[in-house]
């Protein structure tokens, strides 16, 4: 994932994949932490932000995502 601006700091390496992409190496993140920290530069608000699934609301980052604060400036 690339990201530019908006808070986040510059040349920053967050994830090592090894050779052919299939497993990480190096401090992996859970995808949902990333997105929960996209919606925060972005200034939306992550625990409004539902979908209709089922009968009943789901968050689209899930509960309990965490921030990547090491990425944010």
């Amino acid at each position: 994932m690339w990201t530019a601006g908006g808070g986040v700091k510059r040349r920053q390496v967050l994830e090592r994949a090894d050779e052919p992409g299939l497993a990480m190496e190096d401090r992996p993140v859970r995808i949902r932490a990333l997105q929960t920290t996209a919606l925060l530069c972005l200034h939306i608000d992550r625990e409004c932000l539902t979908c209709w699934h089922a009968g009943r609301d789901f968050r689209v980052t899930g509960v309990g995502s965490a921030l990547v604060r090491e990425t944010l400036t």
